[in-house]
């Protein structure tokens, strides 16, 4: 066997490597043609290989014996068992042992038969490889295939609305219901927290937090909001949807006021009762609830539902008009209003506390856009970069109650952050856009019993420059 013969015979083997690699699935199609090739690689083959050309070897020792004198009868007798040694040994190394007249028959007839088989078995490979390349484009196709209709499926199926909860139930065992009614509806559920402690049945707290907290979240968010007690409204839930896209579950208390002003799209009121036996009946699923189930459990389970499922709008859904009444107006058993007014008359800005943040501050609704357009009402002097303008304003902060209105006014510094403020000065803090009420190192709603609600009336704008 010459080195072009060796180095084919290699390069054959390779490809049948790379070719067994790829083409793992078809072992079974071709398992007679790799028995064939396998017993062309196997030990057993390679021995009877060697027991063919120990044959060849003894018939051509015949041959010459029967053709020589009989004086050189010993010498090829030694020269054969010679031969027969250099069989065992390998039969690749022959050509250097045996002497010129053997090893020219010898040598040529061992080639031609190697010559052949490696030709049948190439022949072999590649039609085995043709037959394979097509195996695997079909295989290839097949998973491609495969994949596209997974992941249809996943995109149709598999994909959940976010929930976003926002509720005044604090860290108690009423959150956990909230959340356990949700993934009871839908395991798979994706669930966030913006606000759980928000003021204990302050409603005007509770639609001023939504609003504000709700601008950057994707569309089909599902927002839940829960504050106060719902009363009689309690299995007569609110889906609304906004002309942005958010889905409401609520009650109609106000605490989808600012959120839906000039935004409401359609409300849907829903008979918890009638949502209950459609699913157990006609989707022969059950709904974990007591008799008596609690906000948390039906605005839970309404979430989960409407986050995996079709919503009241959807097209082609075939429950909601069973269940729920629709309405293009909204629906508020209780009015809320969070604006900022402007009163000409007496030249005030008024607003309200909308929460005390955990440093004290009492946050108002009053913007910083609010307050520009006060300044630009009162200020007089001209301001530049050599020349700077301190403001201070005269706020009073109003509480009704059963007993009557009380109020207290003070004088409060209009800054931007705390920089240069002696400890103990009371400052209108404008912080994030948002006007704070506060005290430099200090607790303003404890210092100035400021609560939720509290009316905030700014007046008497004062103006003076420093160099």
């Amino acid at each position: 066997m010459d080195n072009e013969e060796r180095k084919r015979l290699s390069e054959i083997f390779l490809s049948l490597e790379e070719v067994s690699k790829k083409i793992s699935l078809q072992e079974i199609r071709h398992s007679a043609m790799k028995e064939d090739l396998d017993s062309l690689l196997s030990v057993h083959h390679i021995n009877n290989l060697k027991n063919a050309v120990y044959e060849e070897g003894k018939r051509i020792e015949n041959e010459l014996l029967n053709k020589s004198d009989s004086k050189f009868a010993a010498f090829k007798k030694v020269t054969a068992v010679i031969s027969f040694v250099v069989v065992i040994a390998g039969v690749f190394g022959i050509s250097g042992m045996i002497n010129n007249a053997v090893d020219t028959q010898f040598k040529e007839k061992i080639d031609q038969k190697i010559k052949i088989k490696l030709d049948e078995s190439a022949a072999k490979i590649n039609k085995f490889i043709e037959e394979s390349k097509e195996d695997i484009q079909t295989n290839s196709n097949i998973i491609k295939e495969t994949l596209e209709d997974v992941f249809t499926y996943n995109q149709k199926f598999d994909t959940h609305d976010l929930i976003v909860l926002q509720t005044d139930l604090g860290s108690s065992g009423d959150m956990g219901n909230l959340f356990g009614a949700i993934y009871h509806s839908n395991p798979r559920a994706l669930v966030q927290v913006t606000a759980n402690e928000i003021s204990n049945y302050n409603v005007t707290e509770a639609s001023w937090t939504l609003n504000k907290s709700s601008k950057l979240f994707p569309e089909n968010t599902i927002f839940v909001a829960l504050t106060g007690d719902p009363g009689d409204e309690l299995k007569n839930p609110l889906i609304v949807r906004t002309k942005n896209n958010f889905t409401l579950v609520g009650y109609s208390n106000g605490v989808f006021a600012d959120i839906q002003k000039d935004n409401h799209d359609t409300t849907h009121q829903v008979s918890w009762d009638k949502f209950v036996e459609y699913i157990q009946s006609e989707k022969g699923k059950k709904i974990k609830t007591n008799e008596k189930p609690s906000a948390t459990e039906i605005l839970g389970t309404l979430a989960g539902y409407l986050s995996r499922y079709k919503k009241p709008w959807d097209k082609d859904n075939k429950i909601w008009n069973k269940v729920a009444s629709e309405s293009k107006t909204p629906i508020m058993q209780k009015s809320v209003d969070n604006s900022v007014k402007y009163n000409t008359s007496q030249n005030a800005l008024i607003g309200k506390v909308m929460k005390i943040d955990r440093y004290g501050n009492a946050i108002t609704n009053i913007t910083s856009a609010d307050i520009e357009k006060f300044l630009s009402k009162n200020n007089k002097i001209p301001s530049s970069d050599s020349v700077k303008i301190i403001h201070n304003i005269d706020v009073k902060v109003t509480r009704k109650s059963k007993e009557g209105d009380t109020s207290f006014t003070y004088t409060a510094r209009l800054v931007e952050n705390f920089s240069g403020i002696n400890k103990g000065v009371d400052v209108a803090l404008l912080d994030s856009k948002t006007l704070k009420l506060a005290t430099s190192y200090g607790n303003f709603s404890t210092s100035r019993v400021v609560k939720p609600s509290d009316t905030i009336k700014i007046t008497k704008l004062i103006a003076k420059k420093t160099e």
